[in-house]
């Protein structure tokens, strides 16, 4: 255990502050276009898939988001690897956005909330959970192609594209 603390500590010792800044932008670039697409969906975090980020509320949630990137910044490619998944979650939350706006700013969202009732809940998370799993794939894919390879920041993508996609589906297929 000591060798790791040791580690750890020379390596914050030793870790150039231009690279850790960089890495810093990196990672809080993506868990920032992550946080402020799903401030714009769900402002008040009711329907946010993330059981943590609901329970602790905004304030505290940032709060980790920036500690997460603080210690993840050591590492470029895990820099990387929070950014790739900011990028998925933003863009997920933004193609969910066309749904909440409907519902938010229709006058006549009864409507809307009838037709969602009538479409079968299996075809809906056949059809997320299936989306979830190309991006996974694609994921092991590069893996695969790359090998374990975990210097090579490729290999960090295609654990990002797993991660979210395995998180994704969780949390999609344990709200529907």
């Amino acid at each position: 255990m000591s060798h790791w603390i040791n580690y750890f500590i020379v390596t914050i010792l030793a870790f150039p502050t231009s690279q850790y800044l960089i890495n810093f932008a990196i990672a809080l670039t993506g868990r920032t276009l992550d946080l402020s697409t799903t401030r714009y969906v769900t402002p008040t975090l009711k329907l946010e898939l993330n059981p943590i980020a609901k329970r602790v509320g905004w304030r505290w949630f940032i709060l980790l988001n920036i500690v997460i990137c603080i210690i993840f910044a050591f590492w470029f490619n895990t820099s990387l690897m929070l950014f790739v998944m900011g990028i998925l979650a933003a863009a997920h939350n933004l193609n969910q956005s066309l749904i909440v706006d409907i519902t938010r700013d229709s006058k006549e969202p009864e409507i809307f909330k009838e037709l969602v009732k009538k479409a079968n809940s299996k075809i809906l998370c056949l059809s997320q959970i299936s989306y979830d799993m190309a991006i996974g794939i694609v994921g092991a894919i590069i893996i695969c192609l790359v090998g374990l390879d975990i210097s090579k920041p490729i290999f960090w993508i295609g654990l990002a594209l797993i991660s979210y996609s395995f998180t994704v589906g969780l949390l999609s297929a344990s709200n529907h």
